[in-house]
């Protein structure tokens, strides 16, 4: 009843009121939505960086290895040695191995060479490096007990793995030095303990090493404490010991996001204090222009903004208000202010689903589309490609060139990617220089077609910063319905297939289930 006594002022002073409180908490609300979302977005970047990098870098051990073992294995003074059976000389060669120039990288740091008999016992090591105790600790016996208990041709392949001893971590690299074995086995360790711990390790972040069960074996003295843990953003990544013994060592890496936290905070206040001023701007002018001849405008206008209050598609709305030039000046404001909310939500989703080198649809929005897809494609009976492609040499280029040629290098290749491709196909950065596309209504000859396109577009060369850059890709190819119905079974069938071109330098290749096995 008290209601009905109030006036036309007062009546639209209170309902405007009550909606720029609802704006302001609207604001205050999808701030916190949208920074989670940016929050989450960095953190899969950040974590599959690091995977890339881990991967990567025990690439580079196992061929390091190889090499290595080629050259030991060729030795004749070692052959020589152990066909005598002559312990001490096959010592002595060991020693030489060891300190020999040129005989492996200095990248990596050589700890122990070791020779074993067919039931992986020492029959000789290298006095160089660690003892042979300290390799002989519970993970890396185990490692020798995994590989004597190989039967068959299987104890002609190589074994790779890793072992911790004495809070070190070492790669493990086990060859027969001849068929069968008669000769014994070679075993290389490679101490990674340098490149993992200490200010200049392999990711150049504060990092925390445990073993699976939480016991701590390393911490950066930059590892975030107490109060700064809400200034960085943490991510893990497991450390397999091999193929078949998962989760050995837990590698966690912390990067500071006060800057991002920063931009947050003060984009956030700017808004309030935007939403705010129009606020005040309009109760005011609500206050001295509002006539009972503008009674029936503001009512259709006031429907509008309860309107706006649910429907944020609404915000960019502006409606044509029929009345007195004071009504429509009301109008105009309320405008601008729903105007300054849009581009607010804008600028958050653009944040939140794009990425913000080469401005294509990220992570977040390629998995959403790729679900889309496959939905319309279980409704329609078409099938569709999807293609993920990684950069060939782009490591290369980063580290000769620098990081911001990579980043103009990256936002070139995604301009001419999307030059190719049709406006119904998606093209996303899924992170370094990985990126994905999705190809609706396409077979298998169109896939391959539109591979080989894409292929063709990159080698024309790169003009960046006055320098030609030349380079390929790897295109891994997954299609739905034949390699998956499930968005993450064709994303992990596409990756498999992306190894498995790059692998054989043959540009792109199809899923083929014999690939598996082979999967990195």
């Amino acid at each position: 009843m008290q209601l009905k006594r109030l006036s036309v002022q007062a009546s639209l002073f209170i309902a405007i009121l009550t909606m720029g409180l609802c704006g302001i908490l609207l604001v205050w609300a999808g701030g916190g939505f949208y920074r989670q979302l940016v929050l989450d977005n960095q953190r899969a970047m950040l974590s599959e960086q690091i995977r890339t990098r881990l991967t990567d870098w025990r690439r580079e051990l196992d061929a390091e290895s190889q090499q290595l073992a080629l050259l030991v294995r060729a030795d004749p003074a070692l052959v020589a040695a152990l066909t005598a059976k002559k312990i001490d000389a096959t010592v002595r060669q060991l020693d030489i191995l060891f300190d020999r120039p040129g005989m492996y990288s200095t990248r990596v740091k050589l700890a122990k060479l070791q020779v074993l008999d067919e039931k992986m016992n020492e029959l000789g090591a290298s006095t160089k490096g660690v003892s042979s105790a300290a390799l002989n600790q519970t993970s890396c016996f185990n490692f020798r007990m995994s590989a004597a208990s190989r039967i068959g041709t299987e104890r002609d392949k190589p074994v790779t793995g890793l072992c911790t001893a004495d809070k070190n971590i070492y790669h493990l690299h086990l060859v027969p030095l001849s068929e069968r074995g008669s000769l014994g086995y070679l075993l290389i360790s490679l101490d990674m303990t340098s490149r993992l711990t200490g200010r200049d390790n392999l990711f150049a972040l504060p990092t925390r090493i445990t073993f699976a069960d939480g016991t701590l074996l390393y911490l950066s003295p930059a590892w975030p404490r107490g109060s700064d843990v809400e200034n960085y953003l943490e991510v893990e990544q497991a450390l397999n010991a091999s193929t078949t013994v998962r989760n050995m060592l837990n590698i966690a890496v912390s990067q500071d996001i006060r800057l991002l936290n920063e931009n947050f905070a003060n984009t956030e206040r700017l808004i309030l204090a935007a939403t705010t001023v129009a606020l005040l701007f309009i109760l005011l002018l609500l206050w001295i222009t509002v006539q009972k001849t503008a009674v029936n405008p503001l009512r259709q206008l006031l429907m509008q903004l309860r309107k706006v209050r649910t429907e944020k598609n609404l915000l960019d709305k502006s409606p044509i208000i029929e009345g007195n030039a004071e009504v429509a000046e009301l109008s105009a404001g309320i405008n601008e202010m729903t105007g300054r909310l849009k581009e607010f939500y804008e600028s958050f989703e653009s944040l939140a689903f794009t990425d913000p080198l080469t401005k294509l649809p990220n992570r977040t929005v390629f998995h959403d589309r790729l679900e889309k897809g496959i939905e319309i494609a279980k409704q329609d009976y078409k099938p569709f490609a999807l293609f993920l492609m990684d950069l060939d040499r782009f490591k290369d280029i980063n580290d000769t060139l620098g990081h911001p040629i990579g980043d103009l290098l990256l936002q070139q290749v995604a301009a001419r990617l999307r030059s190719k491709l049709r406006d119904i196909d998606t093209i996303a950065r899924m992170g370094g220089d990985e990126f994905a596309i999705l190809l609706p209504a396409v077979n298998d000859k169109h896939a391959a077609m539109a591979a080989r396109m894409l292929l063709q577009a990159l080698r024309a060369p790169f003009q960046v910063a006055d320098q030609s850059l030349d380079i390929s890709a790897s295109i891994g190819v997954a299609l739905y319905p034949d390699h998956g119905v499930d968005a993450n079974i064709l994303i992990q069938r596409a990756d498999v297939a992306m190894y498995a071109a790059k692998n054989a330098n043959s540009g792109h290749a199809f899923y083929d289930s014999k690939l598996d096995q082979h999967n990195p």
